[in-house]
């Protein structure tokens, strides 16, 4: 990853926490998690804790996140991205951070849950939303709300 090969990042290759982005790659600009064979996130903290040999601790991230009101920044733009999909590479919403060109594609139907993200909302409210989502049948791949959540967080679109 680019971000992880400068000396000056704030993530080290010894850490935890960078091996974690990098295998749930969430630390790249390649951000279509099914392009790029990347891990959802439970998996990739299950690995990484693996080789770290520290304990898989579902409730670390969430409560990082639990009670905390979700907001876009307001500078956040959203235009037309792409996604890959059944080796397809099809038309969806891209979330941009104008601040620093970083971006995230957005899964079908995802979308819906950046409406949430109006300072309102907490990750339960997301969480939720993606619940309905899935239990409708959708054929097509949905982030858990958590994971959608920390990556608008780390390309740095969230308040």
């Amino acid at each position: 990853s680019l971000l992880l090969s400068h000396e000056d990042s704030a993530h080290h290759l010894t850490e935890a926490e960078a091996f974690m982005r990098l295998a749930s790659g969430y630390a790249t600009r390649a951000e279509s998690l099914s392009l790029f064979g990347s891990y959802p996130l439970r998996e990739a903290q299950q690995l990484v804790n693996g080789l770290f040999g520290v304990p898989y601790n579902a409730h670390r991230l969430e409560s990082d996140y639990a009670e905390r009101p979700l907001r876009l920044h307001e500078s956040t733009h959203v235009i037309d991205g792409l996604y890959y999909f059944q080796g397809l590479v099809r038309k969806t919403r891209r979330v941009v951070n104008p601040r620093n060109q970083h971006y995230l594609d957005l899964h079908p139907a995802e979308e819906i849950m950046l409406s949430l993200l109006d300072g309102q909302h907490t990750l339960a409210d997301v969480e939720h939303i993606v619940g309905q989502i899935r239990a409708k049948g959708s054929p097509m791949p949905l982030r858990d709300g958590l994971d959608l959540v920390i990556q608008l967080d780390s390309i740095g679109v969230l308040t």
